[in-house]
């Protein structure tokens, strides 16, 4: 997350950190998208706060003001300028989105005051110290948040309400969620094809850099040199060595260790060579459009679907982290019922 994007995220209240630290969407099924002659230009939005009035919604005699809605909006216009805009459908969605997130952040926090929840200002100062580590001095943080229009008092305000908002969450709603073992195992019965493996190669390399464009001699001295990489390996050398001494990528440092892949994510001549390679195997030169590769191949693994131990953890994480969302959406919608929302503005 970038430094801006922190604070964005503080100043968008309590709620979206909490609600969507519950929010699992791994294994739903995606649309495929449409071939690329079949999309047209998506119509861009337009946000216009100038038209907003000043409270845009009322939570029990609370008003919310349009100051922080606009101001979410806003900072995500800026982010998504350089990409073209927000198309216009997902602006909406957007701004409904956040509407719902302020609205429901004033349901929570003051609940959480009914109950007794309080503040602490040691959390909070921990919390900002924090955000401001992430600058390199305290002007570069101030500029930040003036381009954000947010002061540091709203920053430190909105830290607050948001641990406010947790501790409610964690001790009135959802404490003692747990999935048990059998429930976890339950829903890995009934959605094993989720948990079907590729064929996977964990293989280490060593890269010296070549432009496809480079002219003869270059691309002969580079061969030259891998080479002569080639020949240590051939007397002995540790594969790992040379590639920490040699090599010009960012796995040098791990030894050339590129972890596990399966078909598809590396370039062709390296994945063809890479998966024709038995586990303690070395490969030749290998050329490709990043340059000279030498390839050792640590393990492989054969298609299949991940045991119950391997995927348990994951399973559990979504079984209580699906149930903790849904207890929240239910205490919401009771909130909702029992309380009185007036909302002014139409989205």
């Amino acid at each position: 997350m970038t430094r801006k994007m922190i604070l964005t995220a503080v100043a968008a209240i309590g709620l979206i950190v909490a609600q969507n630290a519950f929010a699992d969407d791994k294994g739903k099924p995606q649309a495929p998208p449409p071939h690329p002659a079949a999309q047209k230009p998506p119509v861009m939005g337009v946000f216009e706060p100038e038209k907003l009035p000043n409270v845009i919604a009322v939570v029990n005699k609370t008003n919310i003001e349009k100051t922080q809605f606009v101001r979410i909006i806003s900072n995500m216009m800026n982010n998504m300028a350089g990409h073209g805009g927000i198309p216009a459908e997902r602006l909406k969605m957007m701004e409904q989105q956040i509407l719902d997130s302020l609205i429901e952040g004033e349901l929570l926090y003051q609940s959480a005051q009914s109950a007794g929840f309080k503040s602490d200002a040691k959390k909070t100062d921990e919390q900002l110290a924090k955000i401001k580590a992430t600058f390199k001095t305290d002007a570069e943080f101030k500029g930040v948040l003036a381009q954000q229009n947010i002061t540091e008092e709203q920053v430190k305000a909105e830290i607050t309400r948001s641990f406010i908002i947790k501790d409610f969450i964690d001790e009135k709603i959802i404490k003692g969620v747990k999935a048990t073992d059998a429930a976890a195992l339950d829903w890995y019965a009934k959605n094993r094809e989720r948990f079907t493996t590729r064929e996977m190669v964990r293989a280490r390399h060593i890269l010296i850099k070549v432009d496809p464009n480079a002219d003869a001699k270059t691309q002969k001295a580079a061969m030259k040199k891998m080479e002569g990489i080639q020949a240590k390996l051939k007397k002995g050398a540790k594969f790992e060595d040379l590639a920490k001494e040699y090599s010009e990528d960012g796995s040098k440092d791990k030894g050339g260790d590129l972890g596990f892949f399966p078909k598809g994510p590396m370039v062709r001549p390296f994945e063809d060579a890479a998966f024709a390679l038995k586990p303690g195997e070395t490969s030749g030169i290998v050329k490709s459009q990043f340059g000279l590769h030498i390839i050792k191949c640590e393990e492989r693994k054969a298609p299949g679907i991940a045991p119950f131990a391997d995927a348990k953890k994951d399973i559990v994480q979504k079984l209580e982290g699906d149930e903790k969302q849904d207890k929240v959406k239910k205490f919401l919608a009771e909130a909702r019922k029992k309380g009185k929302v007036v909302v002014k503005i139409t989205i």
